[in-house]
């Protein structure tokens, strides 16, 4: 496995996740490709424009899947303000079930951009090939990707609060 980024602060984080938490690691370098976004409680948009500028964390979790239900319980440890406004979680799910979970999670989740993906579409234009997943997208192209059962999250704490704060 391979993983390449500018600066030695984020590749020992990445090398340190990649060793503790054994998920698999890739560093992607490509565009994002044309997909439909349908947001939790709101209408679809162009989903490669939503993420076309800026840093996103994109966290892609199946309700009902342990290591998900953990990432994501994580996530909400580890709130601040970069966290909630640079990460979008979408769920793989029909739309009544990902809203049915995200209320039922209630105050466990992390209070961000949620939206869900009920025919695929959103798996398939991102290459993923399970959940949870977290994809590291800048400006519109994916520099990283972590997929993988996380047994322990914790293990990537340091990687995503590294990522959501970069300039």
């Amino acid at each position: 496995m391979q993983v390449r980024e500018t600066g030695v602060r984020w590749v020992v984080s990445m090398s340190v996740a990649l060793a503790l938490a054994s998920p698999l690691v890739a560093s992607e370098k490509r565009p994002v490709r044309a997909f439909a976004l349908t947001w939790l409680a709101g209408p679809t948009v162009d989903g490669a424009a939503t993420l076309a500028s800026g840093t996103t964390l994109v966290v892609y979790v199946a309700p009902g899947s342990g290591p998900s239900d953990r990432l994501v319980r994580a996530l909400k440890g580890w709130d601040s303000d970069a966290l909630r406004t640079r990460t979008l979680v979408i769920v793989g799910t029909d739309a009544d079930a990902a809203r049915q979970w995200v209320s039922g999670a209630g105050d466990a989740l992390l209070p961000a951009r949620y939206a869900v993906d009920s025919r695929g579409d959103v798996r398939r234009a991102l290459k993923l090939t399970g959940a949870p997943h977290l994809l590291g997208i800048a400006d519109g192209r994916i520099e990283w990707a972590i997929s993988g059962v996380l047994n322990d999250p914790r293990m990537l704490e340091s990687v995503v609060r590294t990522w959501v704060t970069r300039p």
